[in-house]
């Protein structure tokens, strides 16, 4: 357990930081005190355990989890499709078109009478970056398009909906 009392925008919340290592790889962050609202945050295409996230969402007053939900031990290799309602996506992906497959999926759940918000950038890569996050980490391996900047903007852009969705009644689909 950890204890965290970084300052978000709004003043401080302190969080609690839990280490998940039963069953399934992960963390939890929450606000001392407990939180109304829980949210699961899934890591893309990476699988990984998303630690930074969580902690800046507890700090906004929501108690968060990351698991490891693909390539951990006795997990799938691979993606497993689960329904998305909000998408953010960067113009400048170099990695995928996640532009194009946000408004795609977008597309697809119309069709079938349910909605799904897009939001986007053109100059955005493929890490948008949350208010209170850092930079993305540069990589030898993968390139992922985009500026600092651009990633930050789009983030910011993003972060209302996203607490939205997350913190208040969920009405984009069902």
């Amino acid at each position: 357990m950890i204890s965290d009392t970084s300052p978000p925008r709004g003043g401080p919340v302190e969080i609690i930081e839990h280490a998940i290592n039963a069953h399934c790889e992960g963390v939890m962050a929450e606000p001392v005190g407990g939180s109304a609202v829980g949210v699961l945050v899934l890591a893309g295409s990476s699988g990984r355990i998303e630690t930074d996230r969580c902690r800046l969402l507890a700090r906004t007053g929501m108690a968060a989890l990351s698991i490891r939900w693909f390539g951990g031990e006795g997990q799938p290799a691979g993606i497993c499709e689960i329904p998305e309602i909000l998408l953010v996506a960067g113009g400048d992906d170099e990695m995928w078109p996640s532009l194009v497959f946000a408004q795609e999926l977008a597309s697809r759940r119309a069709s079938a009478g349910r909605t799904a918000k897009v939001i986007s950038t053109a100059d955005a890569g493929h890490r948008p970056r949350l208010p209170g996050e850092g930079p993305a980490a540069s990589s030898h391996r993968f390139r992922y398009g985009g500026t600092a900047e651009a990633d930050a903007d789009l983030g910011a852009k993003a972060w209302p909906d996203i607490v939205g969705v997350l913190a208040g009644p969920v009405v984009l689909g069902s």
